[in-house]
């Protein structure tokens, strides 16, 4: 369970989609403004090299919302990643279990990165426009007893992190993307 505590109106936790977006106004700016700083904060290269990884990987099968084109809506199918790891975000969670250094140098993820930087700060952009599934991200940060509302953007950087890194743990190592 996260260490905040829990103040003011809680009565935002009744409302879904748009309508919860709209009680916490400011959580779609300090979202893209928590994804942008991730993304080009150099001690987080491992965990976005991963979530790249990932993305790509899953991009190959047409029926994953990260195929280009495909469920997902957006051209790239990085933005359906980010959406993808904010909705299924759980504040407890593990951390990741392979550490990308086992399979990688530190070298080769800051490459790969790199290579993705403006993609990945355009599909931010793109997942925050879309509002599609912040709205679970807020939620799951709530359900843990932490006040959305009054969360700093500064405090959420580490929730968005520990998104990207499940949903690279999960979504690559656990789940199978095969549905035969």
């Amino acid at each position: 369970m996260a260490n905040h505590e829990v103040v003011g109106d809680q009565t935002w936790k009744e409302y879904r989609g748009s309508e919860l977006l709209e009680k916490i106004p400011n959580f779609a700016p300090d979202v893209e403004t928590s994804l942008h700083e991730v993304i080009e904060d150099p001690s987080h290269e491992t965990t976005l090299a991963r979530f790249v990884t990932t993305s790509v990987y899953l991009a190959r099968y047409p029926w994953c919302d990260e195929r280009p084109g495909g469920p997902g809506g957006d051209l790239s199918g990085v933005a359906a990643s980010f959406r993808g790891a904010l909705a299924r975000y759980a504040v407890s969670g593990a951390p990741a279990s392979i550490p990308i250094e086992e399979t990688w140098s530190l070298y080769q993820a800051r490459a790969l990165v790199e290579g993705w930087r403006t993609r990945l700060h355009e599909s931010a952009h793109l997942t925050v426009q879309s509002g599609r599934y912040l709205d679970h991200f807020a939620l799951k940060l709530g359900w843990s007893d932490i006040d959305v509302p009054q969360l700093p953007q500064a405090e959420l950087v580490p929730h968005v992190v520990g998104a990207l890194d499940q949903y690279a743990d999960r979504r690559y190592h656990l789940d199978n993307p095969d549905p035969w």
